[in-house]
């Protein structure tokens, strides 16, 4: 997911939580868009801009993987 497109998303949901996140935008979306090394080696990142039914199988594959 694009920057713009993640603060569009926070700013149309509305929820009052988010109102730091906003505030303090330039220091949120570095991690939004990419997490510190250690903690990003143990994310699973999905694009979630256009995905498509593959995608999801695909997704559904890695998270129940053994």
């Amino acid at each position: 997911m694009s920057e713009d497109t993640a603060r569009e998303r926070i700013v149309a949901r509305g929820d009052l939580n988010d109102a730091y996140k906003l505030a303090h935008w330039d220091e949120y979306r570095k991690r939004l868009v990419m997490p510190e090394e250690a903690v990003a080696k143990t994310l699973l990142m999905f694009d979630t801009t256009a995905p498509t039914p593959a995608d999801y199988d695909a997704l559904l594959a890695r998270l129940a993987a053994p």
